[in-house]
């Protein structure tokens, strides 16, 4: 048995499906591609593989991470080569790396997320770095939060770690943060957004596009890619 990490790109052409669908399809590409994945027993057996996180509908990543155990133990470009031969062209496999079995789950060494978020804003002057840097010197910032009991007010400043303007063209404004994700504390990029039209003027503008552009673990108050 041998374990390995892979670094994924969802591209914009499948950023509509959801994450089940992804893990279908990287099921379904493995097995194609005769990788020796390994399988789990008894009378249901399901492909030995996990991701770091789950990717939302609408929302294209060039930073998803997947933890998968094969049967026997394999070159790392050859096993990305294989499967990639097997996926549609906006899912990729950047890299493979094998790692040690005895390291925690993926998905437990989650921090945070960066996200890139295009902005559809017919105010421009609103979106500029000193407003954003008055938005982030709140108190708090509460908004309304979906859960399985309904809706509850909640502040998410603490989910915040910051928020850059890249550019402001016309427009279209492109701003750069990076979130609290993964399965102790999560902050949905669209949940930020709605706070920032709240508490920045911003009820006429919409999001166009969100890209992931990487996923996080925290090691010493530090962030690190999951590139172990």
């Amino acid at each position: 048995m041998a374990r390995y990490i892979a670094k994924l790109k969802k591209g914009e052409g499948v950023k509509f499906i959801s994450h089940l669908d992804l893990m279908r399809c990287m099921q379904r590409a493995i097995r194609r591609s005769k990788v020796p994945i390994s399988y789990s027993k008894g009378f249901n057996p399901h492909a030995d593989m996990s991701f770091a996180t789950p990717v939302s509908v609408g929302t294209a990543s060039e930073g998803e991470y997947m933890d998968f155990m094969l049967e026997f133990e394999m070159d790392e470009n050859s096993i990305a080569e294989a499967v990639n031969r097997s996926l549609p062209d906006d899912i990729r496999i950047l890299w493979v790396k094998r790692i040690d079995e005895k390291l925690p789950s993926l998905m437990s060494m989650v921090d945070a997320a960066s996200y890139e978020i295009t902005i559809i804003n017919p105010q421009p002057k609103l979106i500029i770095q000193k407003s954003i840097d008055s938005f982030l010197n709140r108190p708090s910032i509460e908004v309304m939060k979906e859960s399985k009991k309904g809706e509850k007010l909640v502040d998410i400043k603490p989910m915040i770690y910051d928020i850059r303007l890249k550019s402001n063209d016309g427009p279209i404004s492109v701003i750069e943060t990076t979130i609290k994700a993964g399965s102790r504390s999560n902050l949905n990029p669209e949940l930020l957004f709605n706070a920032m039209q709240l508490y920045m003027g911003l009820k006429d503008s919409r999001i166009r596009d969100i890209t992931k552009k990487e996923t996080y673990t925290e090691e010493s108050g530090k962030f690190k890619n999951l590139w172990l």
